[in-house]
């Protein structure tokens, strides 16, 4: 991505073809993990087809980009092989490779693929559980609008797990377009952090101060109407200025929740734990994403689990205290 070679600057935008030789162990079936790339590739081994996400060209009018997550089995070859690898994009901010090609046993590579998708269908089965619940509780029991937002937020959140990372939606809604995977994916980011913190401020509406919610609100409406009304090139560039907002938030998130538990605000005990969480989750994930560190997925997925218990208590807690009062 406007990276300098011998004085040239490579951008994002335009085609590539890669080459490398490997020299393998015998008696062994080999396989490949392939993460997605930006934004299409055919992948050759001595020569023949074996993999490829949507259609590479030289052109945008015929290359057509696809991002699923998939395994390549090599089969029992053995001594030297030539893999040689094109990719075309057109539409995103980002070029390239932007994740390790994973080569082993065929088994541990299907395991690995198998894994890390079954891990974020059980992560989005728990937030769907708990968006229902508290949409009920809203609905049927005591329109606390606060269990309405946490409610959305699992929702939109839900969409971010299964849309990103090892793309599972395209396991739920095999063959869903390209265009419409990445667009929600982008919403899914700017929204979910709106309704968490309407959330926050309908539990503590002291402590959480309006215009910082509605500054919020102002900022993650303008990056979605960029999805939908600006080209992929253009609004793949907002996740990265957005993330510094989100950490600046997540921060003033922290300070508040810890200034109602010294106010002796009903579960804001609870709140303070499950921002910590949040924060250590979300530092993991930033740092995965800059390419610092290796997938964690055990590590950020015990982070949401914890979030979970502790902030569906904290919420608990809140709610029946404020129901109570309005009694």
């Amino acid at each position: 991505d406007n990276q300098i070679i011998h004085q040239d600057t490579i951008t994002p935008i335009g085609f590539a073809t890669y080459r490398l030789k490997l020299v393998l162990p015998p008696n062994a079936n080999y396989g490949l993990f392939v993460d997605d790339m930006y934004c299409a590739y055919h992948l050759y081994l001595n020569g023949s087809l074996v993999g490829r996400n949507g259609v590479v060209s030289t052109s945008k009018q015929t290359y057509t980009p696809e991002w699923k997550p998939q395994v390549i089995e090599l089969g029992n070859v053995e001594g030297e092989i030539e893999l040689i690898l094109q990719i075309s994009n057109f539409d995103h901010s980002k070029g390239g490779i932007n994740k390790d090609i994973l080569i082993g046993k065929i088994g541990d590579v299907r395991d690995h693929l198998d894994i890390h998708q079954l891990l974020d269908l059980i992560l989005t089965g728990l937030f769907l559980v708990l968006s229902f619940i508290f949409l009920i509780r809203f609905g049927f029991i005591s329109l606390d609008f606060s269990s309405l937002y946490f409610s959305l937020f699992c929702i939109t959140y839900c969409y971010r797990i299964v849309g990103s990372g090892f793309y599972v939606i395209h396991e739920i809604l095999p063959g869903m377009p390209w265009d419409i995977v990445i667009k929600l994916e982008y919403i899914s980011l700017y929204t979910s952090p709106f309704f968490f913190a309407k959330h926050a401020k309908e539990m503590y509406p002291d402590e959480f101060a309006s215009i910082a919610i509605n500054l919020l609100a102002v900022i993650s409406a303008i990056c979605s109407l960029a999805v939908l009304v600006t080209p992929t090139s253009f609004y793949t560039q907002l996740n990265v200025p957005f993330f510094f907002v989100l950490g600046a938030y997540f921060f003033y998130g922290f300070i508040a929740y810890a200034t109602a538990y010294m106010n002796n605000r009903p579960g804001a005990f609870q709140g303070v734990l499950s921002a910590g969480v949040v924060f250590m989750v979300f530092a993991f994930l930033m740092l995965e994403y800059s390419g610092i560190l290796s997938p964690l997925t055990y590590i950020t997925l015990t982070g949401h689990i914890f979030f979970i218990i502790l902030h569906t208590w904290q919420l608990l807690i809140n709610s029946n205290a404020r129901y109570k009062l309005e009694l």
